[in-house]
């Protein structure tokens, strides 16, 4: 069915039209887990560039997030190809287009392109600009309600932890984690708790290993306090530790 919208309808001009194209391209684009979507290599990468071609310039909130989620798409299967610096155009391209958006949906988008740009910067080595990309990341959505972003703010600021340990800024590291468990402390989202775990944990060993007992014991108390009896078995691992 999707194929048959695709073929009648992909040059339509008539908004209700549009929308229609949008909705059948998941299918046939973004793929299932049977049958997946473009691989953003070669000739697949053109289907995605054929709905940005297309839809572009179009204002209806199907055809913008039909964009959003094609560049996104796009560039997540170009880092999982080891083509990192193509990968982040993809999601620079996003951040372009709709860094202003304030649909929800959108948003989500915008979020998960930056911080996907920070884990390929990772990948490729760039720490530095590694932590610049999860300071945007908070810089625009730190304060965001939507569970689905409060999700990747955690994550950014998490890996923005790890990165600065890294590159040997610990003070920076420990009040990174900080940040992190004040913004979303109290969330009862599974992932951002996790994160909030991993934080105390993390920070627990870095005043370990810096011999400051007392106040990793403080970081180690309170997982156990926050997590002491969560059935997760990542959070228990955590309280494990």
């Amino acid at each position: 069915m999707s194929d048959d919208v695709i073929a009648r309808f992909a040059t339509a001009i008539e908004p209700p039209t549009r929308v229609a194209f949008c909705e059948a391209l998941p299918k046939t684009f973004f793929g299932t887990d049977e049958n997946p979507g473009p691989t953003g290599q070669g000739e697949d990468s053109l289907a995605v560039d054929d709905i940005v071609g297309r839809l572009g310039t179009s204002t209806e909130l199907a055809a913008r997030e039909a964009v959003a989620n094609a560049l996104l798409d796009k560039g997540v299967r170009l880092a999982r190809s080891q083509r990192g610096e193509d990968a982040n155009v993809a999601f620079d391209e996003i951040v372009v287009r709709f860094g202003t958006a304030t649909e929800p949906s959108v948003r989500e988008v915008v979020a998960k392109a930056l911080f996907n740009k920070g884990v390929t910067l990772r990948d490729l080595g760039r720490r530095e600009g590694e932590v610049v990309v999860y300071d945007d990341v908070v810089a625009r959505f730190g304060t965001a309600t939507e569970p689905a972003v409060r999700e990747v703010v955690a994550k950014a600021l998490l890996n923005k932890g790890i990165a600065l340990r890294q590159l040997g800024r610990i003070k920076g590291e420990i009040v990174t984690y900080d940040d992190l468990v004040g913004r979303v402390g109290t969330a009862t989202e599974a992932p951002v708790r996790e994160a909030v775990a991993d934080a105390l944990v993390n920070k627990g060993v870095t005043h370990h290993e810096l011999g400051r007992g007392e106040d990793a014991l403080a970081a180690f108390d309170d997982v156990v306090a926050r997590f002491g009896t969560a059935t997760e078995p990542s959070l228990c691992e955590a309280v494990a530790i």
